[in-house]
């Protein structure tokens, strides 16, 4: 890898980070949907954005970039070889290791249960109607790093939905992991980002057939989601 793409994968690891930490400010703004709110009282404190100094304890990662370090030290470790249940395996082992690093980052319920159904040789999970967030959005970044080539598309394709539904079995869900990977990949393919929402909206007949040829119990689900 050049040192001029080393530096890019290194500086969007941070600014995840960091974006993280900006939205969730410990908590006080995780749960407040509403923008207005939100940048009122960011004018009251801080009035511009030079004068936030992002340190602990007042700006904690949340349980996202948490989880998001571990999946990508997980693709770091597995190298070159082709997806596998050996990559699945290891990255429940993984994200079962680090339960108690979430807590008072506020993760929800239907998160840390799923991390604790999760078997390393069994990681699919029932369905669950309000696994609809944008939990594996926030952490499929390293994804779309680890598999930023575009002959790599159906690798980024199986590995990020895969991994998403590991928590998030609804469409929904599991989808916001797939584009925030994919988004990543053109990013690192200096892609025009005013040509990105038209390359999803291609790929999404691909992207349809591939879930639904993956018959199983959630597929009347995924039918109706569409």
């Amino acid at each position: 890898m050049s040192n001029y793409l080393f530096e890019r994968y290194k500086a969007s690891m941070i600014l995840s980070g960091v974006g993280d930490a900006l939205g969730y400010r410990n908590g006080i703004w995780l749960y407040n949907n509403s923008g207005k709110d939100i940048y009122r009282e960011f004018i009251e404190t801080f009035q511009q954005i030079e004068h936030i100094h992002i340190q602990l304890p007042q700006w904690r990662l949340s349980d996202n970039s948490i989880l998001h370090l571990a999946i990508g030290e997980c693709l770091s470790e597995y190298g070159e070889k082709d997806p596998s249940s050996e990559l699945y395996s290891s990255i429940v082992k993984k994200l079962k290791s680090i339960l108690n690093d979430l807590k008072n980052r506020h993760p929800n319920s239907n998160q840390i249960s799923s991390i604790n159904r999760l078997s390393e040789n069994d990681w699919s999970q029932p369905y669950s109607p309000i696994s609809n967030d944008s939990k594996s959005a926030v952490r499929s970044i390293s994804i779309g790093l680890r598999y930023s080539k575009i002959s790599e598309f159906d690798k980024l394709m199986n590995v990020s939905i895969e991994i998403s539904r590991m928590t998030n079995s609804h469409l929904e869900g599991f989808l916001g992991g797939f584009i925030s990977s994919l988004f990543t990949s053109y990013a690192i393919q200096d892609k025009p980002i005013n040509t990105w929402i038209k390359s999803l909206i291609q790929i999404l007949p691909y992207l349809q057939h591939h879930i639904q040829s993956q018959q199983g119990s959630h597929l009347t689900h995924y039918i109706k989601s569409w």
